[in-house]
């Protein structure tokens, strides 16, 4: 069992590690921290008023240490029953927290808590004990009380617990946005592990004996549980544990899930190497291309075929002004990323806008969407997101120039919480299924040779993931292709 409790802690500590920068962390992480205090509540009270032990030696020497401490039972339990009321006031505001409810509004929450810590009480059932059986005066609510008020207050408790897990269960249902909801998954799993974590240890497992209707008046319980149950206990209890933390290294849920925080302005440096390294291999196959363009050229003068000769002068001077154009965009990039970079507040939708005032400003597409109305904030860089938006509408414009239908571009903003999501929508040729899921790949194209370097949805790729969002591509071949990014917000509001 003291296994058991150190894996909590180090689940409730792997949470705090993430800045609780998520909405999501916060939860999953207040309800570990409740957990974790209830755990070691219930050994203090399990020592005091039984005899049996789990089988670790560690767990031995801690059960002993709480055993003969001087702390009186009746004292013991008051902190017994804080824990679980606390424990109870924890999956409260978690749940005010999923729903967005107004701190105002959610101290009402707490007073179910409060109103169990009272019941449990020893005062309080002996009180009630005195009432049924001393013939002092017993009214209806004693009446109550007395038959149905363990029931009562444990179905409470289990609404509370699991509530914040029903609340996540509705949003996966609604949301529409790919992080978020992937997000709500882990979160979801982890938060049915805790609840089951609650359920085997304290309605089922080792604490049964202590648990709301099993123990009598004096709260010294009224059966002793069977002695394998504490063996097999902790074994379930480490199993969860580990499932919950191999789900949150491999999924990485929240965004922001590093355990050294780096620097936002030296990830965008490192990104920009990395590109300028592979925009030099474009530059050679732009020289090997020209060289073809070269050799046939000569060739054809060697042939006297004017026709090839002026196919390939042409060629190759589109490859020299495309490249030209790569190169000084490469500069100036290098040129920002290589002076002193800081990490500001940046306007998602601002960004949008620049790249479309770059891209859309001849009227040959018509442009429509909800971008503009409403404003969210991420910490970053507004050039390269606008960058990175940027090329984004350059491949949708190339892509519809393949199809005889009015060329369309819908750009929508969707916000769902902390996040936020926009969507570039256009009605061109599509990607094609084999395409889809290497487009974001550097030097992948399914243009001509020569007409692109296949690196500038790798860019984008780069630019989001810096920005702790992430970006997909969905489809449709000869209907319509869409480009997904997501962000976490730090502010969110409407323009």
């Amino acid at each position: 069992m003291f296994a058991a409790i150190l894996l909590i802690i180090v689940l409730a500590a792997l949470f705090a590690l993430l800045k609780l920068q998520s909405g999501f962390a916060r939860v999953t992480f207040l309800l570990a921290f409740g957990i974790t205090l209830l755990l070691l509540a219930s050994i203090l009270y399990s020592s005091k008023v039984t005899t049996q032990r789990f089988p670790g030696g560690i767990d031995y020497d801690v059960v002993m240490f709480f055993h003969n401490s001087r702390l009186p039972i009746p004292t013991t339990v008051l902190i017994y029953n804080f824990c679980l009321s606390f424990f109870m006031a924890l999956s409260g505001v978690c749940f005010a927290m999923l729903i967005g409810m107004k701190p105002r509004f959610a101290v009402f929450l707490l007073g179910f808590p409060a109103l169990l810590f009272l019941y449990l009480t020893p005062g309080t059932a002996y009180g009630v004990y005195l009432s049924e059986n001393g013939g002092l005066p017993f009214g209806l609510w004693r009446q109550l009380l007395a038959r149905y008020g363990g029931a009562a207050a444990e179905c409470v408790f289990w609404l509370y617990a699991f509530a914040p897990f029903a609340e996540i269960v509705r949003q996966i249902a609604s949301s529409k946005i790919f992080t978020r909801r992937k997000d709500l998954i882990v979160t979801g799993a982890c938060l049915l592990l805790l609840n089951a974590f609650t359920l085997i240890a304290f309605r089922l497992g080792a604490f049964a004996h202590i648990w709301f209707n099993n123990v009598d008046v004096s709260k010294l319980p009224t059966r002793l549980q069977n002695a394998d149950i504490f063996v097999t206990t902790p074994i379930l209890i480490i199993g969860m544990c580990i499932i919950i933390i191999l789900l949150l290294l491999y999924f990485r849920p929240f965004s922001v899930f590093t355990l050294v925080h780096k620097n936002t302005a030296f990830e965008l440096k490192r990104m920009l190497n990395k590109n300028l390294s592979m925009q030099l291999h474009v530059y050679k196959n732009a020289f090997l291309s020209l060289g073809q363009c070269l050799n046939l050229i000569r060739l054809g003068s060697e042939r006297d075929e004017r026709e090839m000769v002026a196919r390939n002068v042409t060629l190759g001077a589109d490859i020299v002004r495309e490249h030209v154009e790569l190169l000084s965009n490469t500069l100036l990039m290098l040129k920002r990323a290589v002076g002193d970079a800081v990490t500001l507040e940046v306007d998602v939708a601002q960004c949008v806008r620049g790249a479309v005032e770059k891209t859309m400003n001849d009227g040959e597409i018509q442009l429509c969407g909800n971008y503009g109305e409403s404003r969210a904030v991420i910490k970053g860089d507004a050039f390269h997101l606008t960058e990175c938006f940027v090329n984004i509408l350059m491949n949708a414009r190339e892509s519809m120039q393949k199809t005889a239908r009015s060329p369309q571009i819908r750009i929508d903003m969707t916000i769902e919480g902390e996040y936020c999501m926009l969507e570039f929508i256009d009605n061109g040729a599509g990607i094609e299924k084999r395409d889809l899921r290497h487009v974001f790949e550097p030097f992948y194209s399914t243009k001509p040779c020569g007409r692109c370097g296949g690196i500038g949805l790798d860019y984008v790729r780069n630019v989001i993931v810096s920005h702790n969002g992430e970006v997909r591509a969905l489809s449709v071949p000869g209907k319509y292709a869409n480009i997904q990014c997501a962000f976490y917000c730090n502010a969110l509001g409407r323009s």
